[in-house]
């Protein structure tokens, strides 16, 4: 994502940098906070799904095709979205203005059917992801629930919800305390996820780590340190 013109877009490049396309450019990505924005890759990379506001839009990588594809309350904000390919259902959160009264829910845009993950919890919601048999949803949930004009988070933890179930799990992490994990994602074989961690301050370094799901079984953390200094990971 880049401003331009006050406002912010999509752009896509290839990994080394060259064949730069804006691929938004009517209707931007907006919401919440810059920072807080994600889109997904959908229909093998062939198209995007972005929020603009209360709305959910679909636009072809070249940036022709530009559609509407869900609306949401005009309350609220849609701030991050994920896509699963193998049944094209959407995990979509939204929250209000201030980033709380936040709401996960998937949708399949086929049937109009919703399924709530979380709902009607203080604190912040974010790092959305879905599982690759499309069973599974990551997210990420501040625990304390203290909210605060800053939107800082005192204790944000990995929890991973069973859409076969409906059941929600906490991925342990071992997390330091004064420590916040954010931004968890799938590996591509779902065998591990990587994240954030970074302290509850909103202001030091951020790392990104790799830890093994059956870490709920073994009672270890197996983190490993992948970057530093960054954040918003995706994995594909």
């Amino acid at each position: 994502m880049r401003s331009l013109g006050g406002a912010t877009h999509i752009f896509s490049m290839n990994t080394d940098g060259t064949d730069l396309i804006q691929v938004t450019s009517a209707i931007p990505i907006a919401g919440f906070k810059q920072s807080e924005l994600e889109y997904s890759w959908f229909d093998n990379g062939a198209k995007l799904y972005y929020p603009n506001f209360n709305k959910l839009y679909s636009i072809n990588q070249d940036g022709s095709g530009n559609q509407l594809v869900y609306q949401a309350a005009d309350t609220v904000l849609i701030s991050e979205v994920a896509v699963n390919p193998t049944n094209e259902l959407i995990a979509i959160k939204t929250n209000k203005a201030d980033g709380y009264a936040a709401r996960i829910i998937v949708v399949d845009l086929v049937s109009g059917a919703e399924e709530v993950v979380i709902e009607n919890q203080s604190g912040a919601l974010g790092g959305l992801d879905f599982s690759i048999d499309g069973n599974k949803v990551l997210y990420t949930r501040y625990i304390t629930g203290i909210e605060n004009i800053e939107y800082l988070q005192l204790d944000s933890r990995i929890f991973e919800y069973d859409l076969t179930t409906d059941t929600a799990t906490e991925v342990l992490t071992s997390k330091t305390p004064g420590t916040n994990d954010l931004d968890a994602k799938y590996s591509p074989d779902d065998g591990s996820i990587i994240f954030v961690n970074t302290s509850n301050d909103g202001i030091s370094e951020r790392k990104i780590y790799r830890t093994a799901q059956n870490d709920e079984i073994t009672g270890e953390a197996r983190n490993e340190a992948l970057f530093t200094n960054a954040f918003m990971p995706n994995w594909e």
